[in-house]
């Protein structure tokens, strides 16, 4: 994912402050052309949170927060 982080143009995880993770997914997908992953705007979600607050969220707990919040 490194590879593809500085394809995109993110360099540093600084650079990830303040961005959005739909965004940053949106922007893998045509450069990868890869089809819709239901993991990347959580995977992209724990990057920019750990940028912004040094905090690490595991992805999955995103993800499952996430697929909650749309269950009710």
């Amino acid at each position: 994912m490194e590879h593809d982080l500085l394809r995109l143009g993110i360099r540093s995880l600084r650079e990830l402050a303040g961005r959005r993770p739909d965004e940053i997914a949106e922007s893998y997908r045509a450069l990868s052309g890869h089809p819709d992953d239901p993991v990347l705007r959580p995977y992209f979600a724990a990057l920019i949170g750990y940028a912004e607050t040094g905090v690490a969220t595991p992805w999955w707990y995103i993800m499952r927060s996430e697929v909650q919040a749309r269950a009710c």
